[in-house]
This record gives C-alpha cells, structure tokens and sequence, in this order.
C-alpha cells in the first residue's frame, strides 16, 4: 500500500478516477459492515439523516 497521504494520491487523478476508486473501496468496504453501519455511512455522505429524500435513498 501506498504510503502518500490519500490527497496527494488523488490529485493527480481525473474526476472519473477518483469515483472509480471510490467505487472500488465500497466494494470491498460494505460487504463487512452491518446494515447500520451502512445507512450511517451513506448518510454521512449525502446528506443528514432528517432530510426525507436522503432517507429514502437510503432505502433503495
């Protein structure tokens, strides 16, 4: 693993490879997180648990 602090690693990156990342450590992150856990993290995410449309996101 990389021993660059995470903002020096993706400033160089383009925007699509940035998400792509991001994609691929969800991938790997959520299959082990129970389901609190990942509405949690989704609401950190997007927005604040009280907003009604990201609540509902959350349930997709």
């Amino acid at each position: 693993m990389s021993e660059k602090p995470l903002d020096e690693i993706i400033s160089g990156m383009s925007i699509d490879q940035v998400k792509d990342l991001i994609v691929s450590l969800m991938e790997q992150i959520f299959p082990v997180l129970d389901e609190q856990a990942q509405k949690d993290f989704v609401l950190k995410m997007v927005g604040k648990a009280g907003d009604e449309e990201t609540s509902s996101m959350v349930h997709l």
